[in-house]
């Protein structure tokens, strides 16, 4: 995402309103960092979800680190830049996070003092000196996971949990969807009078049905949280 993408979603994260808002998914995996998975509502094409790390300051977010691959592309704020927050938030929590979640044994950035979405190379690079990147060509750095210093490390786990409302929602969202799903499967059949399986096995409608049947996971699980927020 480009600057610009990334700088919206934090605004909608600060409580602005945007044209067209992003859905965003996200927990606490330390006191100043959340991981995330964004969804662009103007995305034509099917997405799992664009991985995040949204940064927060005392009282609103800050800043932003979008995964790409192995790469990281980072955004703050500029009324808060040179504080160190995005070093902190790096060092601390985002790529131990990184690490220990995603399987990878390095992570790439680019700085580019020439692109017009990197105005701020220097403090880039600074940034990426301190974390311990090193310069491989030209505008590609990396850093290796088993030369990190995960001294510094502190990731603290924290799910915000399932309204009731939220649930009721997604619940019959789910059974929206798994009609719809017939419904186009029906129309096919219909219209072309041939028969679905012939062409797919599953066929849609088969794979509604799954969906439909997953339903109820959703209530074990959603009663399985409650449980456990009694219990703490």
């Amino acid at each position: 995402m480009t600057n610009i993408s990334i700088n919206e979603i934090i605004s909608q994260l600060n409580g602005e309103q945007i044209p067209f808002p992003y859905i965003i998914c996200k927990y606490q995996i330390s006191k100043t960092v959340e991981y995330a998975k964004v969804w662009d509502n103007m995305a034509f094409d099917v997405k799992t979800g664009t991985i995040f790390y949204f940064i927060k300051g005392k009282d609103k977010y800050v800043g932003a680190v979008n995964v790409l691959a192995n790469d990281l592309h980072w955004f703050v704020l500029e009324e808060v830049r040179n504080q160190g927050l995005l070093t902190n938030a790096l060092k601390t929590a985002i790529i131990p996070h990184f690490f220990e979640t995603s399987e990878k044994d390095y992570i790439k950035i680019t700085i580019d003092e020439n692109s017009e979405e990197t105005n701020n190379h220097l403090a880039s690079k600074k940034v990426a000196d301190k974390l311990g990147f090193r310069k491989i060509i030209e505008d590609k750095y990396v850093l290796d996971k088993d030369l990190f210093d995960f001294s510094s490390a502190s990731i603290s786990i924290k799910h915000p949990g399932i309204e009731d409302n939220d649930y009721e929602a997604l619940v019959t969202e789910l059974k929206n969807i798994t009609t719809r799903l017939h419904q186009i499967h029906t129309f096919f059949e219909f219209s072309s009078g041939l028969k679905m399986e012939k062409y797919q096995t599953p066929t849609i409608s088969q794979l509604a049905d799954t969906l439909n049947s997953r339903r109820w996971s959703l209530e074990d699980m959603y009663h399985d949280q409650l449980m456990a927020n009694d219990n703490q």
